[in-house]
């Protein structure tokens, strides 16, 4: 490993003593990059946010959103938001990490039809702010948990750009994200 180490840092650096030195370094380096990509796969990710208002919380993304519970202890719910993505809800109380009280977080969080969404958001009483159009070609709005945390809800107005194409998910969609209440 330290072998491969003092390769990286030599292309890094540009440091090339001989002519052919180059050329195996780069394949070098290709085979690290392929030996991380094959056994350092990350196979999900979860956001957990860390609440004062925890059942409040946890009651908005069950009740409210009705995102799917996963995980569930007395202090800790994981909620699935996709096949490879999650969102936790922790109690502050029995937790190391106490709330940020929803200063500095912003969940995005991309739907097929943000109409549908924001109507269903507006008849669950959640207080949605009114649709808007962003620069990099969205509509978009927001609303609030309980802790105060934003959440964005976007929908992409170019098919053909963004994170449309690379969408996947096979969990059952809630009723927020366009699925018949």
């Amino acid at each position: 490993m330290q072998f491969f180490n003092r390769t990286l840092l030599i292309i890094y650096k540009n440091e090339f003593k001989k002519p052919g030195e180059l050329v195996i370094a780069q394949c070098i380096a290709e085979i690290i990059t392929r030996f991380k990509s094959r056994y350092m796969k990350i196979k999900t990710a979860n956001t957990i946010l860390y609440c004062s208002k925890w059942e409040e919380t946890v009651r908005f993304y069950r009740e409210h959103l009705n995102l799917p519970v996963i995980f569930s202890t007395d202090w800790f719910v994981e909620f699935s938001l996709g096949t490879t993505s999650r969102l936790s809800i922790a109690d502050e109380k029995c937790a190391s990490i106490k709330t940020c009280n929803g200063k500095g977080i912003t969940l995005s969080l991309e739907v097929k039809n943000i109409d549908n969404a924001r109507d269903f958001a507006e008849k669950s009483g959640l207080k949605p702010t009114m649709i808007k159009k962003h620069p990099w070609d969205a509509k978009t709005f927001y609303l609030f948990d309980p802790e105060g945390h934003r959440i964005e809800i976007w929908q992409s107005l170019n098919k053909e750009r963004g994170r449309n194409k690379f969408a996947i998910l096979s969990v059952e969609a809630p009723a927020w994200q366009g699925a018949k209440v």
